[in-house]
């Protein structure tokens, strides 16, 4: 799966907490950011372990669906 390690919103919305930085070590199920959506907080979760290579977002960022956000290796 070329996308394996690629974590992309699933909604669009407004970045409240980033959870990992770029090299931190992370287990399949961490959380990796917490986001404001239609008024509700979600959170997304770490689909794979492995090392953040690639951190996309900040605090209050604005997200579009679809948007590639973190690279896990």
């Amino acid at each position: 799966n070329p996308h394996k390690g690629k974590v992309y919103s699933e909604f669009p919305g407004t970045v409240l907490k980033v959870d990992v930085e770029e090299g931190d070590e992370v287990e399949k199920g961490d959380r990796l950011y917490i986001y404001d959506a239609m008024k509700m907080k979600n959170r997304a979760y770490s689909p794979v372990e492995g090392t953040v290579k690639e951190v996309r977002i900040h605090e209050e960022d604005i997200i579009r669906k679809g948007e590639l956000l973190f690279v896990i290796e």
